[in-house]
């Protein structure tokens, strides 16, 4: 018998990066899970915390309804920006554990685009682990790096403590630097 195709690895693309008008905090995932890949949205698993905690870190609340284009100006209002590590890799599931083959964003002309990022906060270990060893020793700027309990439902700790830990963004954020 056959497994599933969700069950075999298949080669996957990730998204371009969400960015506003100079972004000041940069919020690395690894790669889009599954749902998020069919709907073509980040962190689109209604069951994953992104958009709440992101809501929350400005004592905003996610209420149902909003649209995926108003998260992402929600985002942009507070000049965040949301990518992933990785550009592309192999994946059965949605499990970073699974990933192999990876290919990682082009963050040379990402940071070169965007020169206000202070810090690049990453959803989780996993993200930090591919950045540290795929990107950060060929970056030459220096900025905050700081992990961030991952969003993922398979990632059980308290909403509080995650929103908690979330909430360092707001200390890289500040008025925009003249042009």
């Amino acid at each position: 018998m056959m497994a599933p195709s969700y069950m075999a690895s298949e080669r996957i693309q990730g998204f371009p990066a969400l960015t506003g008008l100079r972004p000041q905090v940069l919020i690395l995932g690894t790669m889009p899970g599954r749902e998020s890949l069919l709907k073509g949205q980040y962190y689109a698993n209604p069951r994953n915390d992104f958009w709440r905690l992101v809501y929350g870190v400005f004592d905003e609340q996610l209420t149902p309804g909003i649209s995926y284009s108003q998260r992402i100006e929600f985002l942009m209002a507070r000049r965040l920006a949301v990518w992933d590590v990785l550009q592309s890799c192999e994946r059965s599931g949605s499990g970073d554990e699974s990933i192999t083959n990876p290919a990682v964003n082009d963050f040379e002309s990402f940071l070169k685009a965007n020169p206000g990022i202070r810090c690049v906060c990453f959803n989780g270990k996993k993200a930090r682990a591919l950045f540290e060893e795929m990107v950060r020793p060929s970056l030459t700027r220096r900025m905050g790096l700081i992990t961030l309990p991952s969003s993922s439902p398979a990632h059980a700790i308290a909403f509080g403590k995650k929103l908690e830990r979330w909430s360092i963004i707001k200390a890289f954020l500040g008025p925009d630097p003249p042009l």
